[in-house]
């Protein structure tokens, strides 16, 4: 309530006045300040206060109640996806018992570790209608399973069964469970999303602090980390019988050189910066001796027929289950894979396949500023268009220096 004479602020004002409170850690008057900042204004910034504050006070459903909110508002949005996470993971605790979940320091060995991956029950998104992890967050956190089972432990990971087939051969892992099994016997438990910070590979006063942009300095400083501290590389293996017989499909002349391609996510509403036009990849397909090998599947294969170039479309028949078996399979007997940033490089990355990765000069926060290599994979190799430059120019350049490797 106002007193008279008092002036109304207004929602930047409210916003600014929150965010001081907030970092004061008077948590309630910054609720407060954030809940009138949104009744005026709704803005992303607005609801990221509200959710950290409500996270703050273990408010947790709260918290996955208006994160959920926030994104029917601002769909994409990669801040609140990742506030998403953290709320639902946190909310998840006091039904899973906090006791039970690992620490980083209790001993492992001897006892039976379940890790899970989705952040939703069963795994299922109903706000986006789709799986709330990737195909490239799963595989890329996979890379501590065997940092683990090297402690002792009996790893048991729940994840979508249609890429039970893909992890299987992950070293160290014992078993896979679908989300609809429920929860399994277990004597510890954590989500794939907390192992860097448990195993000392990501700082632990950064984990789950979204804020302000954290996020992405969170993915930043975890590549510093893995720079200090590599994992095993490589740690997923295809399945021989798929390879025998993707040997046999993919038969080549002596001299041929395969390159795999992959330029979009395969879901509706992927982000424009994940999203490289196919017509854009033209350059690829003048580089002599070079067979070109679409591995794209969803909509974006649709490009398909009008790109103008040659290129085998093999995105039709790649695990029609929705796995991935068949594109690790296919990878494995590439010379390189060409891709956006994406399932299907880090895929290709834990295989340990020669991957190179164009990014836009802009959204590329996960990464390195500078430079063409990052420690999530020691085999990528990172393509950044110069300024002023879009796409079309960056195919140029990759194709040019794929040109030197092939001669």
């Amino acid at each position: 309530m106002l007193l008279e004479g008092q002036a109304v602020l207004t929602a930047g004002q409210q916003r600014a006045l929150a965010a001081q409170a907030l970092q004061a850690g008077q948590v309630e008057a910054a609720r407060q300040g954030f809940q009138q900042a949104l009744d005026q204004e709704a803005t992303p910034e607005d609801y990221l206060g509200l959710i950290l504050c409500h996270l703050r006070q273990e408010r947790n459903r709260q918290a996955v109640d208006l994160v959920d909110e926030a994104l029917r508002h601002f769909p994409g949005h990669p801040d609140l996806r990742a506030a998403r996470m953290v709320a639902r993971w946190r909310a998840s605790l006091p039904l899973r018992g906090v006791e039970q979940h690992w620490d980083g320091r209790r001993p492992l060995r001897g006892q039976t570790l379940w890790l899970y991956g989705e952040s939703y029950p069963h795994g299922f998104d109903p706000v986006l209608q789709r799986w709330t992890w990737g195909l490239g967050d799963l595989v890329q956190f996979a890379r501590y399973v065997p940092l683990l089972a090297a402690q002792g432990a009996r790893v048991l990971l729940q994840c979508r069964p249609a890429l039970h087939g893909l992890l299987r051969g992950v070293p160290g892992l014992v078993g896979l469970l679908s989300p609809e099994e429920g929860t399994p016997g277990f004597d510890q438990q954590a989500h794939l999303w907390t192992l860097p910070c448990l195993l000392d590979a990501w700082p632990q006063e950064e984990a789950g602090d979204f804020a302000g942009g954290r996020y992405w300095r969170e993915w930043q400083a975890w590549q510093l980390a893995l720079a200090r501290r590599p994992t095993p590389h490589p740690y997923l293996f295809p399945d021989e019988g798929r390879v025998a017989s993707w040997r046999q499909r993919l038969a080549r002349p002596p001299g041929q050189t395969l390159v795999a391609v992959h330029w979009s996510g395969g879901y509706e509403g992927v982000p424009d910066h994940r999203r490289i036009p196919l017509t854009a990849l033209a350059a690829l397909a003048q580089v002599p001796g070079v067979r070109l090998l679409s591995v794209q599947k969803g909509t974006p294969r649709q490009q398909l027929s009008g790109c103008g170039f040659p290129i085998e479309d093999l995105g039709a028949v790649l695990d029609v289950d929705g796995g991935a078996v068949d594109l690790a399979a296919v990878l494995s007997q590439v010379h390189y894979l060409i891709s956006n940033d994406s399932g299907p490089a880090h895929v290709a990355g834990a295989l340990g396949v020669p991957t190179w990765v164009l990014l836009p000069r802009h959204h590329a926060e996960r990464f390195p500023p500078t430079g063409g290599s990052t420690p999530l994979y020691p085999c990528w190799r990172l393509f950044r268009p110069d300024h002023g430059q879009g796409w079309t120019e960056l195919a140029q350049t990759v194709a040019y220096e794929l040109a030197q490797q092939v001669r």
